[in-house]
């Protein structure tokens, strides 16, 4: 990822859907995904609270000038959603329906668990809702593994875990108690999904010892194998010392004995 890059934040509770993965049509992706979008404008729109009103007013002059449909809002906080739309690269073709953004963001801030963060691209997130090459299931999973990587280099994700955050969880315990199982996937049907992601080149992933998963969107597929490689051969030497170690306490106490018995 670029330092450069646009990221739309949300909670993962924001995927959260009464249905299967499977059964979210186009309509219903486009909205879904638009509650994302909305989200997370609002989001980046409380970081402008620390800003001077002239600051703000500035951001949302630049803003209805790049947009001539847009409206210049009388107060604050309805100025400060446009300086966020600017931030983010969304283009308004009229007025904002500024409170149905704020309830959106309320509705999801109030959805019982699903509160671990994760950050999408902005480019992803508009191809993800406009065009059907994309499934509502591939951009679940697909926010589900970044939420499970987060701030770290890589991580080791289950498909389980996966499975579980794909439906707006951040635990299984919330999977548990929130996502009845007539709505969860199965693990061949996750699998297939990461594996399809995976062609997309959207993160890399890797295993050290075919079973454990690890994956990462900051390292490319060789460096993450070099560092799991790495960290299998620390655990190997830290192991093989233990052992050393152990035997030589061994022998040391073998040795006493033998001098006990022998007086």
């Amino acid at each position: 990822m670029s330092t450069t890059d646009k990221f739309f934040q949300f909670p993962i509770a924001a995927l959260r859907t009464d249905k299967r993965l499977d059964e979210i049509d186009e309509h219903e992706k486009r909205r879904t995904i638009g509650r994302i979008i909305d989200y997370s404008i609002q989001h980046v729109a409380f970081t402008a609270d620390g800003l001077s009103s002239e600051d703000v007013e500035a951001a949302a002059d630049n803003y209805c000038e790049s947009n001539p449909s847009v409206t210049k809002p009388p107060s604050r906080w309805k100025r400060q959603i446009l300086y966020a739309a600017d931030i983010l690269g969304v283009s308004y073709s009229g007025d904002p329906n500024y409170n149905a953004t704020r309830d959106v963001f309320n509705e999801i801030n109030t959805c019982p668990g699903g509160d671990r963060q994760v950050r999408v691209r902005t480019d992803l997130v508009w191809s993800a809702r406009d065009e059907e090459s994309w499934t509502f299931r591939q951009f679940a999973v697909l926010a589900a593994i970044y939420a499970g990587v987060g701030a770290n280099k890589k991580a080791r994700l289950s498909f389980d875990y996966i499975a579980a955050m794909a439906c707006g969880c951040s635990t299984m315990a919330e999977y548990d108690q929130h996502v009845p199982p007539e709505n969860r996937m199965s693990r061949r049907q996750v699998r297939w999904t990461v594996e399809s992601l995976d062609d997309r080149g959207l993160f890399a992933r890797a295993t050290p010892d075919g079973r454990r998963m690890h994956y990462s969107m900051r390292l490319s597929k060789p460096e993450l194998m070099t560092m799991l490689a790495e960290e299998l051969a620390k655990k190997e030497a830290k192991r093989s010392n233990q052992r050393a170690a152990t035997a030589k306490i061994r022998e040391h106490a073998e040795h006493i004995r033998n001098s006990q018995s022998g007086a």
